[in-house]
C-alpha cells in the first residue's frame, strides 16, 4: 500500500465536502499542504467553520461551540484538525491506546451528541465515518485510528512532536502549574490585605488539589 501524502488528504476531503448531504464534522491532520487549503475551503464552501487553535484567525472549540449557543445550525461542515487539541480543556477524554493512558478531544463527541453532526476522520486511505448509533466510544476508537493514520505521514505532519502533551503526566504538569498561577493571582491581587473568608477558602482547595496531585505524581 503506497505511503498516505499530504496532498492526498486535501483531495480526499475536497470529494468529501463535494458529496456531503448531511451536517458533517472532518477530523484533519496538521500538514502544510491542509493548512494552506484552509482559505479555499472556507472561500468555497459557506457555511464551512475551522477548528484549529495552533492557527491564527481560525477557532478554538470553546469558541465554535459559542457561536453554536449563538446561532445553532449556522455550520453546514466543521473541518476540525483535531491533532491541535491537547489541553486539559480540549482533549478531556482518557482512554486506553497501545497499553498506554492518553488524552483525546471531545469536540468530535460533543458536536455529534449535542449538536447532530456526523463524524469523520481522515484514516490513511481516506475518510471514515463514526456509526450514528456507536455514541463516544466509536467515536474515541475513530479518532484514535485517525491519530494513528497521522504518524504515517512521517516528517509532514506538523503535530508528531507535541502527541507527547496527551499522557496522563502532561495533563498532570498542565494541570499543576494552572494551579500554581492561579494560587499567585489570588495572593496578587490581596496585595497586602488579609484574605477574606471566601479567598483563604478558595486557597485552601488549591492548596490540597496540589498536594493531591503531588502524591498522585510521587512527587
Amino acid at each position: 500500500m503506497p505511503m498516505p501524502t499530504p496532498a492526498a488528504v486535501c483531495a480526499a476531503l475536497d470529494g468529501e465536502l463535494d458529496s456531503a448531504r448531511e451536517r458533517v464534522l472532518f477530523a484533519v491532520p496538521s500538514t502544510e499542504a491542509t493548512l494552506q487549503c484552509i482559505p479555499r475551503w472556507l472561500a468555497a464552501r459557506p457555511g464551512t467553520a475551522v477548528v484549529a487553535p495552533a492557527v491564527a484567525g481560525q477557532l478554538t472549540p470553546a469558541q465554535w461551540l459559542a457561536r453554536q449557543r449563538a446561532a445553532p445550525g449556522q455550520d453546514r461542515f466543521l473541518i476540525v484538525f483535531s491533532d491541535q487539541l491537547l489541553s486539559a480543556a480540549d482533549a478531556p477524554m482518557l482512554v486506553e491506546q497501545g497499553g498506554r493512558l492518553s488524552y483525546l478531544p471531545g469536540l468530535e463527541v460533543v458536536a455529534q451528541g449535542g449538536h447532530g453532526f456526523a463524524v469523520a476522520a481522515w484514516v490513511g486511505n481516506g475518510f471514515e465515518a463514526a456509526p450514528r448509533d456507536g455514541g463516544p466510544v466509536a467515536i474515541l476508537g475513530l479518532l484514535a485510528r485517525h491519530l494513528a493514520a497521522c504518524a504515517e505521514l512521517g516528517a509532514p505532519w506538523l503535530m508528531r512532536e507535541a502527541q507527547q502533551q496527551r499522557c496522563a503526566d502532561a495533563h498532570v504538569a498542565e494541570a499543576r502549574r494552572r494551579l500554581r498561577v492561579f494560587h499567585s493571582a489570588i495572593m496578587h491581587a490581596r496585595g497586602d490585605a488579609p484574605l477574606g473568608p471566601e479567598a483563604r477558602a478558595i486557597v485552601r482547595r488549591i492548596v490540597d488539589l496540589q498536594k493531591g496531585m503531588a502524591r498522585a505524581a510521587g512527587a
